[in-house]
């Protein structure tokens, strides 16, 4: 930690809602997927606790290796007044678009290994989500898109061109057997002992950059 601080407690960077979120004392209309291959895996007994002992009406979904996320969240929203997710980046992304289609608040618990984007918008643990629920508290954020139509692909703090995701690539297929950090430099000089310089031509808004 001392040359990687942990991130300092702040308050959400993100702006008021526009419209009430709905105010869950109890808990009942939540549906929480939590992804157990991510981040959130050792901490998802914790959670179900937790959430038994405060919000004993909210629904939890483990969605596990075998499962596919994106169909555990599709099949979570269809039920669910407030939308609930706990995993990493992708996960996370993965819920927001879903959340985005159905019209669903999207209450995001901080389970991934940095959790960027529930820091963000002030959420430091699962008391601060628990404590959002129940009142009724929502920040208001901008979705980006990847794709070239905006219909897909969304991201909520970042996404990567160029040579980054293929090492990502590489380090998700190894991060069980050998562990995140020595998969990811293993990855890095796998990726960066071939990789060559240059340009990325990339259109956004409608400039063309590089």
């Amino acid at each position: 930690r001392k040359t990687w601080p942990v991130r300092p407690d702040r308050p959400a960077f993100a702006r008021p809602a526009r419209g009430n979120a709905p105010a869950l004392v109890d808990g009942e209309g939540l549906v929480l997927v939590i992804n157990t291959s991510a981040g959130s895996g050792d901490q998802a007994q914790e959670v179900q606790a937790q959430l038994g002992r405060d919000l004993p009406a909210a629904k939890v979904v483990l969605c596990g290796p075998q499962d596919d996320v994106s169909d555990c969240l599709a099949e979570a929203a269809r039920s669910a007044t407030v939308l609930g997710v706990m995993g990493g980046d992708g996960t996370v992304n993965c819920a927001a678009g879903i959340a985005l289609d159905a019209g669903l608040p999207l209450a995001v618990f901080p389970g991934g290994t940095l959790n960027h984007f529930a820091g963000e918008v002030g959420i430091c643990s699962v008391d601060d989500v628990v404590d959002a629920l129940r009142a009724g508290s929502a920040v208001e954020v901008t979705v980006g898109s990847a794709a070239p139509d905006g219909d897909d692909l969304y991201f909520l703090t970042t996404f990567a061109l160029g040579v980054y995701p293929e090492p990502v690539r590489l380090r998700e297929k190894h991060a069980k057997r050998w562990g995140k950090g020595p998969s990811m430099a293993w990855a890095m000089a796998k990726v960066m002992r071939r990789a060559a310089p240059g340009f990325l031509d990339v259109t956004a808004d409608p400039r063309t950059r590089w």
